[in-house]
C-alpha cells in the first residue's frame, strides 16, 4: 500500500508541475515539430568531461520503452581505462531517464544510482541532425560536488546502425579522450560551446 501511495503521490506532483498533460514521449510517438525519432537500440553521446576539463567522455546509451513511453539507460565509463577490471560494480556507474517533449527536439531527465544519486537533464535538437549528422544539445547535472565547478555542457548524440558491427565498433571507442583523440567533426561544436 505505502507502494501504490507513492506511485500515486508521485504522479499527483508531477501532473501538478507540468500543468496537467503528460510531457514524456510515447513509445509510438516522433519528436514534437521535427518529426525525428530516436530508432530504438544503442546510440553513442560524446561530451567534456565534468570533472576534468582536459577530457572529452564517450558513452553508448540505449533507447527503448517501458510501460508504454520512452526511455533511455546508460554506463558512464570507467576513468582509468587501464583498470577496467576495478572499477567495481557496474551498476555504480548506471543511469536512467524518460524523455520528455521540446518545442525544438526532446529533453531527457535522468538520475543515477548509488552510492550518489545524481540527476541530470539533457537536451537534444533534433534540427541539427540535417547539417551535422548527429543532434546537438547541452546536459545540466544537479551536484553541487563538481572539483571543476562545470555543471552545463555541450553534448552530442550519434545515432549509429543497429547491426552487430556499428554497435561493437562503437562500444571499442567509448571512454575517456584527449581533445586529439575526438572525432574533428565533433571537437568543433564540443568546444565551441564549452567557451564562456
Amino acid at each position: 500500500e505505502k507502494m501504490e501511495t507513492g506511485v500515486f503521490s508521485t504522479r499527483l506532483s508531477l501532473e501538478y508541475a507540468f500543468y496537467g498533460m503528460d510531457l514524456t514521449i510515447s513509445h509510438d510517438e516522433d519528436a514534437p515539430i521535427s518529426g525525428y525519432r530516436i530508432p530504438d537500440g544503442i546510440h553513442v553521446i560524446w561530451r567534456p568531461s565534468f570533472t576534468n576539463p582536459a577530457k572529452f567522455i564517450s558513452l553508448l546509451v540505449r533507447f527503448g520503452e517501458m510501460g508504454g513511453r520512452r526511455v533511455i539507460r546508460g554506463y558512464d565509463p570507467p576513468s582509468s581505462p587501464s583498470r577496467r577490471r576495478d572499477v567495481g560494480p557496474l551498476a555504480s556507474r548506471e543511469h536512467r531517464g524518460v524523455l520528455i517533449k521540446s518545442n525544438s527536439g526532446f529533453g531527457i531527465l535522468y538520475s543515477s544510482r548509488l552510492p550518489i544519486p545524481i540527476m541530470g537533464v539533457d537536451f537534444f535538437s533534433t534540427h541539427s541532425l540535417v547539417g551535422h549528422g548527429f543532434l546537438t544539445g547541452y546536459t545540466l547535472v544537479m551536484y553541487d560536488g563538481s572539483a571543476s565547478g562545470r555543471y552545463h555542457l555541450p553534448i552530442i548524440l550519434q545515432p549509429i546502425q543497429q547491426t552487430t558491427h556499428h554497435i561493437l565498433d562503437a562500444a571499442r571507442k567509448t571512454g575517456y579522450f584527449a581533445r586529439s583523440e575526438v572525432p574533428s567533426r565533433y571537437l568543433s561544436y564540443l568546444e565551441g560551446r564549452s567557451k564562456p
